[in-house]
């Protein structure tokens, strides 16, 4: 049987952005990231790279990383439409190893001129993986889906000049609170040399418009004061010139505070409140904490949440997270978007990169951390284009101080929680169809707290 060579089919046309991208990318020496907003088609600006390179170089070997192996058979997928024939490289696949030492030494003998391995980062640094490619005598191009990710240390010791092209795809390069591993990145891959945000995919018309409701969540009395109980003990710790011992304990109660943010139990209440209004709706996807709730109930957040939705209103739900195996998540999502079988899908973390739900109507996220990276990638998820959607819904839970908090001299520890979550709120409003109603929201919540919208000090 010959072998169809890798092209362009003819059903699809470069969107004019993912073109310029592309020159981009050639004119910086085949390196660089694009820092695209999630759904707007970074994978296939990736897979129109390659074919731009095999009109200068004709034989080379493309490796693509993503973070999931979930991702790594959303990639085959895109791939096999350009008649590539890539090899899923994880666990899944246990002939893995074998099939890309021979397409290597393939790919040595002039053989097959374009192999392409698709891994999981887990896979991409396993010794064998490492030998094989170091056996690899002609030129390799590495495409690092979620770039972000490149500059953990666990993946960064093997992302060498070994890699002549190099590209990164990330809707944001920056690494919370790791400057060291963000200047990496930029340095590995020589720089973002194309951006395409959220804003321009909007107005461009390639995302949906959406509506962004904050929604008031009180936390309360007791956890009020655990959070200032842990607060105290972070500060007393210090942030300069601490020890290994120092940092590894910072670190716990940095999460253990977070913690109460993401569980506080009040967010039942509100979830009660909010999805009575869609609980006859379908194309609903809803976002949790990977976490206990820190008191008054010892079930874990998505147990409560499908008990509430399942239980209480009757609507047809489905659990999405790592407790699922691989296949029963693509049952799920079968059901959810092409039966229409389940009006929900409650999820955690694992939602977030990668998976193309477009016809997601409705976003209702429980918990959310401050870091940019987690927000824009959820916001990202709802905003894909489906027929029939002319705009998204966005309900976010904002978690604020007890009201009993303004008669305790606790200033700070007030500022600090509704500065952090104004932060995100101010992110989501700022593009939103209703964003003069959203900053309202957040006035309001200043003026409820005393505190100033520009610095988190007090007013008057």
């Amino acid at each position: 049987m010959e072998k169809t060579e890798p092209k362009i089919p003819d059903w699809f046309v470069p969107r004019g952005y993912q073109i310029d991208a592309i020159n981009k990318w050639c004119e910086n020496n085949h390196c660089g990231i694009f820092s695209m907003a999630t759904g707007t088609g970074k994978t296939l600006t990736a897979i129109l790279s390659i074919l731009k390179l095999k009109e200068s170089n004709n034989s080379f070997l493309t490796i693509v990383l993503c973070p999931y192996v979930n991702l790594v058979d959303q990639w085959v997928k895109e791939f096999e439409k350009f008649s590539f024939a890539p090899i899923q490289c994880y666990s899944k696949y246990p002939g893995w190893k074998g099939k890309v030492s021979n397409k290597v030494s393939q790919l040595n003998r002039n053989v097959d001129n374009s192999p392409v391995f698709v891994m999981s980062n887990s896979s991409f640094v396993l010794d064998d993986t490492q030998d094989i490619i170091n056996r690899c005598k002609k030129d390799i191009f590495i495409i690092v889906d979620e770039a972000h990710y490149a500059g953990a240390e666990s993946l960064s010791k093997y992302l060498d000049q070994r890699f002549k092209f190099r590209l990164g795809l990330t809707a944001t390069p920056n690494r919370y609170f790791d400057d060291s591993g963000t200047s990496f990145i930029l340095r590995y891959f020589q720089g973002e040399v194309f951006t395409f945000d959220l804003r321009q995919a909007i107005e461009g018309g390639f995302l949906t418009p959406y509506y962004y409701y904050p929604a008031k969540v009180y936390m309360t009395n007791e956890e009020f004061f655990e959070y200032r109980d842990y607060s105290e003990k972070i500060a007393k710790i210090g942030s300069k010139n601490l020890n290994d011992s120092q940092i590894a304990y910072k670190e716990i109660l940095l999460q253990k505070r977070a913690k109460i943010i993401y569980a506080a139990f009040n967010k039942l209440d509100k979830l009660r409140e909010v999805i009575s209004k869609y609980q006859n709706e379908k194309n609903i996807l809803v976002y949790c904490g990977a976490t206990d709730s820190t008191f008054e109930d010892s079930k874990s957040q998505i147990e409560n949440v499908c008990k509430i939705l399942g239980s209480e209103f009757g609507m047809s739900i489905g659990k999405y997270t790592y407790e699922e195996s691989i296949e029963e998540r693509s049952r799920i999502l079968d059901r959810f978007e092409n039966d229409k079988m389940l009006q929900a899908l409650v999820a955690i973390k694992c939602l977030d990169e990668g998976v193309d739900i477009p016809s997601v109507q409705t976003a209702i996220i429980i918990s959310s951390s401050t870091n940019p990276k987690e927000y824009i990638q959820r916001r990202g998820r709802v905003l894909r284009k489906f027929e029939g959607k002319e705009f998204s819904t966005i309900v976010d839970f904002v978690v604020v101080p007890p009201r009993i908090s303004k008669h305790y001299d606790l200033e700070n520890i007030v500022n600090s929680i509704i500065t952090k979550e104004a932060r995100r709120v101010k992110d989501f409003a700022e593009l939103a169809l209703n964003h003069k109603e959203c900053d309202d929201f957040i006035d309001g919540m200043f003026t409820e707290f005393g505190v100033t919208n520009k610095n988190g000090g007090k007013n008057g």
